[in-house]
């Protein structure tokens, strides 16, 4: 589970886990998307349709089915979409967290920072990128709690990291 600020956020956590170690979960419109969305298709991500509730069920139901089977991790940016301004966080959609309850499995938390920076230095120059691991919450917590408390203390764990990192920036300046 991480903040979403760029579309380099996937790219950037399969180069630390291994394209055949994680999927994410997508809306349906990145697969008509020419050549990236073949690529996604093939590796396997899910795509989940956030205007029905019953077929976002249904790609919860098969994520967690994939964690299951402990051969793949689930990506999830619970904002649901891009914070295109990279200050704090979206809202978080806290059904996206309910595949780590069927599962039975416990939730990474992470947090990216600068990636957007990326598209505007590539391919000239390097971008330091920081992709940092918050916290592991056990599967026992994960199971012990709401999708809804979870979601807000992955919420807060992950808006400390970026407004400390924000205001450390902003004393080296």
């Amino acid at each position: 589970v991480s903040n979403h600020i760029s579309n380099f956020d996937p790219i950037l956590t399969w180069h630390i886990f291994g394209l055949d170690k994680i999927i994410f979960i997508t809306k349906p419109e990145n697969f008509k998307q020419p050549f990236f969305g073949r690529i996604i298709h093939r590796l396997g991500f899910l795509g989940i349709d956030r205007e029905n509730p019953r077929n976002a069920l249904k790609t919860i139901q098969k994520a967690a089915g994939v964690l299951k089977e402990g051969e793949m991790i689930v990506g999830v940016y619970p904002e649901g979409t891009r914070n295109k301004s990279g200050e704090g966080l979206l809202p978080f959609h806290h059904g996206a967290l309910k595949m780590a309850q069927l599962a039975n499995v416990p939730i990474v938390v992470m947090s990216v920072q600068n990636s957007p920076a990326i598209a505007k230095r590539f391919p000239w120059r390097g971008t330091d990128v920081y992709l940092d691991f918050l916290e592991m919450i056990p599967a026992s917590d994960v199971q012990d709690n709401k999708t809804v408390d979870l979601g807000n203390h992955i919420r807060n764990v992950i808006l400390e990291k970026i407004e400390s990192t924000e205001k450390s920036s902003d004393q080296d300046l």
